[in-house]
Order: structure tokens, then sequence, then C-alpha cells
């Protein structure tokens, strides 16, 4: 069964703009009909989408583009979300080549209620964390006050 709220609700447009062009999130999920929920329920709105199937795939998809926002599960093969999120945020502090690159705000998205795995993503530098189901328009919400509130 899938962890993401089934119905599809029409929410309304959000204007969510950076520099005057749509904002680019990343979303890391390593169940496909998860990432492809995820994908319609952000699919109409003023967002350039792209995907990882793991945190691995995440961090290569992250040195070659930059991203407004990650949506990123926390548990997931190859490399979990949290190590995933440990090691960009050492990536974008530590390497001369990502001077003047701001970390894009990594949004953990997962099946866990857990206040001890809230805290944990939290410690890892995770902007904020959000349990499943989600409804397209909480998820529209949480998309547009994390970017409004990094730029």
């Amino acid at each position: 069964p899938s962890a993401v709220a089934p119905q599809i609700e029409e929410p309304q447009e959000a204007e969510v703009k950076v520099s005057n062009r749509e904002a680019s999130i990343l979303i890391v999920e390593d169940n496909r009909d998860n990432q492809l929920l995820i994908n319609k329920m952000l699919g109409k709105g003023p967002y350039e989408l792209d995907s990882a199937w793991n945190g691995k795939e995440a961090l290569k998809k992250t040195a070659s583009r930059d991203y407004d926002l990650i949506l990123m599960d926390l548990q997931m093969p190859v490399l979990d979300g949290l190590s995933a999120c440990r090691i960009l945020k050492r990536r974008y502090s530590n390497r001369p080549s990502y001077a003047g690159r701001n970390c894009p705000p990594v949004v953990a998205l997962t099946a866990s209620s857990l206040e001890e795995d809230k805290q944990e993503a939290l410690a890892a530098g995770m902007a904020k964390f959000v349990s499943k189901p989600v409804t397209p328009a909480q998820l529209r919400k949480i998309v547009e006050e994390t970017i409004n509130g990094h730029q």
C-alpha cells in the first residue's frame, strides 16, 4: 500500500518562483508509487520536477545541478535520506567549488511519525519533517513555505 494519500484533489495555484523562473524540486523517493503521486501532486504547479531513487543518486544529481528544494524520504536503499542530507550539507559548507552556492533546503517526507525520527532529521540539517500521508494542498503549502522562506 502507498504511504502517500491516494486521493488527488485540485489545490489552488501556488506562486512559487525563484528569480523569474520555475522553482526546481528534486524528489528523492525509492517507492515508485509514492514518487508518481508526489509528481502528480506537484505537476500542475509552477515547478520543474526531477527525481532520484535513493540518496546516492540525489547526491550525484545535486553535484551537477542546483535545486531550490529537495523532498527526501528517510528510509531508502543504497544511501538513506539522513546520510544523504548530512553529506549534502558538508559538501556545501566545505568545498571551494560550492562557494557562493546555497545548499537547497531538504524536507523529510517520510512514513515515520516518530518524534525521535523528527529530531534526528532536523539534527541532520533537514529544514522540515513531514509525515506521510500528505494531501496535495498540504504538500504544496510545505513546498511554497520552504522555498519562500529560504530565498
